[in-house]
């Protein structure tokens, strides 16, 4: 029974992201798992969470499977790194419940504190260890209640992941004395608040601070296939493709315009064939543009990258990626591992950027992020906090095909949007392409695997938040509050040893 509990709460965490969009399980997935290890030993109680969070993890990320498949052709290694990421990140759910069966006899608000503390932590942990992997953190779960993400506007993505683990940890509790009436009914009582406050509209803005009025962008998504990005077969006909959109928008007047990542088919400015073609495109719209690009510095070092053009052919800036995908963008141990990645491995290896600062069109000043970029919360942090008043993210999810994948990296931006108060413009080759106010309101947003473009109107902003100023000031205070829990428990033990 043990074992089938722990699995239902991997199960019940599945649909909580896109495409299941369940987000109201997440608020009472993990009690399954919390009834099993709250009569187990660390050890045991780290087991049977590692089986729920592989589950989770496996069902959340099956995407993996097509992507690698798609390159390397093999299905043994698909598996492979299906199961091994999602072991990875089992192991953090696991040291999770070995620390909660230390706490299970404190009073109700230790309980909820240690246990919602521990998640963030661990959360924390994992968005930088080994380069970071902060996919599906539970409160991406929540993008769409519009209720809580105000709170993200000091505690960043972990204050959510906090309260949904904290109330799964008082909900058990409630039913764990279901015995006393008044426990069942206050269990009823917060869940159907919960259901209640899922539907709430907007929390309107916070002071939008000076803003230089709202203005026209326009946002293109090219929906090239990745089997034909890279393949010189189809180059003329993929910028043929960019042409009439570029055509296309042009017509409607964009102050500026977005392209999705690496749309241009050589390195600017060294491959002069790809210079000439990019600057005469931006030249037929006749307002600058956002241009992601594969980019070579004087120096021979490569960047995946992103180039400010304004509607004369002058590049006013570039943004060079400063967080690499492993296996994307760079191959580790690539001696030993290039033959087993296809045509990742083949693919040479990027240098990473090291500046966030934003790159200003007249009035304007952009903050770009790439890809993943968008995935860590700092990244945005910085932008802003350097003066950006719009964030812009380029990504490829070509590489996802008709997955999930595409969806649950679209909704990271509504967390970067209200972290920073800032309107996020999203451009993706395949989609999903979008506007998200600074409210963390998706006002715009395309089908994925689409040709198409629009245009929409955002306002930037200027006043900071909290989280912006300051950062992850609360992630960091929940690691401290469970190293305090740790070191008090050792204590206790050793007392009682001596004793």
């Amino acid at each position: 029974m043990s074992l089938l509990l722990s699995i239902l709460s991997g199960l019940l965490l599945i649909p909580i992201f896109p495409a299941g969009n369940i987000d109201m399980l997440a608020w009472f997935a993990l009690i399954p798992l919390m009834h099993v290890i709250n009569d187990k030993n660390a050890p045991w109680a780290a087991l049977y969470a590692f089986v729920a969070g592989f589950t989770a993890y496996a069902g959340i990320l099956y995407w993996i499977f097509p992507l690698v498949k798609s390159n390397t052709g093999s299905v043994i290694q698909s598996v492979a790194c299906l199961v091994s990421l999602s072991m990875y990140l089992a192991l953090f759910v696991a040291v999770w419940a070995g620390i909660v069966v230390f706490c299970r006899r404190q009073s109700l608000p230790v309980y909820m504190l240690i246990v919602g503390a521990t998640w963030v932590a661990l959360e924390y942990a994992r968005t930088y260890l080994f380069t970071g992997f902060p996919w599906a953190l539970i409160g991406y779960s929540q993008y769409r209640a519009f209720w809580l993400l105000p709170i993200v506007r000091d505690t960043g993505v972990y204050g959510v992941s906090f309260l949904v683990i904290s109330v799964n940890a008082l909900l058990y509790k409630l039913l764990l004395f279901r015995q006393t009436r008044n426990s069942l009914f206050t269990a009823f009582a917060i869940f159907s608040v919960l259901i209640a406050l899922r539907f709430i509209g907007p929390i309107p803005s916070i002071s939008p601070g000076v803003s230089s009025g709202q203005i026209v962008v326009g946002v293109i998504q090219p929906c090239i296939e990745q089997v034909k990005k890279w393949d010189k077969q189809f180059q003329n006909e993929i910028l043929t493709t960019y042409e009439s959109l570029a055509d296309a928008i042009s017509t409607l007047s964009p102050r500026f315009i977005v392209w999705p990542e690496t749309i241009v088919p050589g390195f600017l400015p060294t491959d002069t064939y790809s210079t000439d073609w990019a600057i005469s495109l931006v030249k037929r719209t006749k307002t600058a543009n956002v241009i992601g690009t594969p980019y070579a510095d004087p120096n021979g070092a490569f960047y995946n990258a992103s180039v400010v053009v304004n509607k004369e052919g002058t590049a006013l800036g570039v943004h060079r990626k400063t967080h690499l995908v492993p296996f994307g963008e760079f191959v580790p141990f690539r001696s030993i591992l290039q033959p087993f990645f296809g045509i990742l491995g083949m693919m040479g290896d990027f240098n990473r950027g090291t500046e966030y600062l934003p790159i200003n069109i007249d009035s304007l000043k952009l903050g770009i992020s790439i890809c993943s970029e968008n995935m860590f919360g700092d990244c945005a942090r910085k932008l802003t906090k350097n003066g950006s008043t719009i964030l812009i993210n380029q990504t490829n999810d070509a590489w996802f095909f008709d997955t999930a994948a595409p969806e649950q990296h679209f909704v990271m931006n509504v967390f970067r949007a209200v972290e920073n108060n800032r309107p996020v413009i999203v451009a993706g080759n395949t989609g999903v392409s979008g506007i998200i106010s600074p409210q963390g309101l998706i006002t715009k947003r395309t089908a994925v695997f689409t040709k198409t473009m629009f245009v929409a109107a955002v306002t930037p902003q200027t006043a900071l938040t909290f989280y912006t100023a300051y950062g992850d000031v609360f992630a960091v205070s929940c690691c401290l509050i469970v190293l305090l829990f740790i070191l008090w428990r050792i204590i206790c033990l050793i007392k009682c040893k001596k004793s």
